[in-house]
């Protein structure tokens, strides 16, 4: 087995562990269009013609004046099903009754949010399958940790072609597994692929991505600036910064 070369760093890991949006594919891309498209659904309905949609974007943490998502903020980080609480309680603030709060989300910002996508909505970061493909050939085992759910983290995967090529995907909505960024998840996945947590490399794009491998124990954590958050958010928690997967290269020690 090789070793793991990324940047200056090389180091001794089996399981390779990916966060999907904004590490595999662009964040800003998906997210930042649903967040406008869903909570301009769920206004109309109310019948709110601007206010409301701030206060639904400030609490998600999306800043739509530049189109982008907050550093460590619910959209960034959080499953589904957390936004949609986040939302409730918003519309809750508006002055709705909770039932009724959580009944309008459901019934208008849920369905956008959670929709399968287009094709063209799939963008990946760089020669994504390429580079997973390169990896796998040199033996990593490859697996994919996320707060999606797991119809559109197929969806996406299928789309970059890359599902053939991850042993093992956790998801966000999986009930019998803790969500990011628990430390557990890695756990997990050592438990099902029997690999020691310390021979794991996480790869994300957020501080949460990082923490969590840092409280687990992993091997290394691998930080991707440009998705959810910044370089400088990043800087402190990451081991080492990447601007690609591709960066992460099979290093023989022989």
């Amino acid at each position: 087995m090789p070793h793991l070369k990324v940047g200056s760093m090389i180091t001794d890991a089996d399981l390779i562990v990916f966060d999907k949006d904004g590490t595999l594919i662009d964040f800003h891309a998906f997210w930042g269009p649903r967040m406008v498209q869903s909570a301009k659904v769920l206004c109309s309905a109310l019948g709110d013609d601007g206010p409301l949609r701030e206060s639904l974007y400030m609490a998600s943490g999306y800043d739509h004046q530049n189109d982008r998502t907050m550093s460590q903020s619910p959209l960034a980080t959080a499953p589904l099903r957390d936004l949609e609480t986040v939302m409730s309680a918003v519309l809750f603030q508006w002055g709705l009754p909770w039932d009724e709060a959580r009944a309008f989300v459901s019934q208008y910002f849920s369905p956008v949010m959670r929709a399968l996508p287009k094709p063209e909505e799939i963008k990946p970061r760089g020669d994504v399958q390429q580079a997973l493909k390169h990896l796998g050939a040199a033996g990593f085992r490859l697996a994919v940790a996320t707060t999606d759910n797991r119809d559109l983290t197929e969806f996406a995967l299928d789309t970059i072609g890359a599902t053939a090529l991850f042993e093992f995907v956790v998801c966000g909505d999986d009930t019998s597994v803790p969500a990011k960024p628990d430390p557990r998840v890695l756990e997990f996945l050592g438990e099902q692929l029997d690999i020691p947590v310390g021979r794991m490399v996480m790869v994300g794009d957020t501080v949460s991505d990082m923490e969590m491998a840092n409280r687990a124990g992993a091997a290394l954590a691998v930080g991707l600036p440009g998705g959810a958050d910044t370089q400088e958010a990043l800087n402190d928690a990451a081991n080492v910064l990447v601007q690609s997967i591709e960066e992460l290269l099979p290093h023989d020690t022989s």
